[in-house]
């Protein structure tokens, strides 16, 4: 029971009329969504499920803790005067290090990340988290609609300059964890549905070829529609 979590109406949440119209094909995070009981954060991250044809059938959604991403970072030596920040293809921060609850789900239109043309940029400004001159780099996420951004007091920036590798290959683990668990599910899912199509088919080969041999035959009758149904045996048995 995760509805406290999710839209309250999951028919008219945006995300999931573009996974059904295809406009969204893989993985979408949703910008942070506070819990209204207990104030917490929470991203909605989701993807595409079609059926063995490839049609559409629905979206599997699942519900990420950004303080999870926010922790991870803590294990890692940053040095000094440094701060992190990880933002949607908007500008809008998703989760940080250190923490800043107030921040979360504020767009920052002026930190000059550019358009999200894949490529690393630098740029010397005030830090978003107090009124320090920062360096701020920033690269996105390969695959993802996230961009990671470093945010270091210019005058300790050589000491730890290479480190946003590490952190950047980080973050994309632990979404890139998240998307493979949606992955398996998806795959789960539909294993599943073939071997019921499967024993569904061989289920009714066993009752046909049992009509055949004993001369019987079933036949069901749709009041609402009218309609009858025979199976071959019994066709054959009346002659149709």
């Amino acid at each position: 029971d995760v509805s406290p979590l999710l839209p309250s109406s999951l028919a008219a949440w945006d995300a999931l009329a573009d996974h059904r119209s295809g406009r969204i094909t893989g993985l979408h995070i949703s910008l942070p969504i506070r819990n209204s009981e207990d104030g917490s954060w929470h991203l909605l991250v989701s993807r595409r499920a079609t059926d063995s044809r490839g049609e559409y059938r629905g979206a599997i959604v699942a519900v990420l803790d950004p303080k999870r991403i926010a922790h991870a970072y803590a294990s890692l030596d940053l040095g000094p005067h440094t701060a992190l920040a990880l933002l949607s293809g908007e500008s809008t921060l998703i989760a940080s290090h250190p923490w800043r609850d107030d921040l979360i789900a504020r767009t920052f239109t002026d930190l000059g990340l550019g358009d999200g043309d894949g490529g690393a940029q630098v740029s010397v400004q005030a830090s978003i988290f107090d009124a320090r001159a920062v360096l701020t780099h920033s690269t996105l996420i390969r695959g993802y609609p996230l961009r990671l951004a470093i945010l270091k007091e210019r005058r300790s920036i050589l000491a730890t300059w290479r480190r946003h590798v590490v952190i950047g290959g980080t973050a994309a683990i632990l979404i890139g964890g998240l998307a493979l668990a949606l992955a398996f599910l998806l795959d789960k899912h539909l294993r599943r549905r073939e071997e019921s199509v499967a024993q569904l088919r061989e289920n009714q080969a066993d009752l046909t070829e049992a009509q055949r041999i004993a001369r019987l035959g079933s036949w069901r009758f749709d009041g609402a529609t009218g309609t009858i149904q025979w199976s071959a045996q019994a066709a054959g048995l009346l002659g149709i």
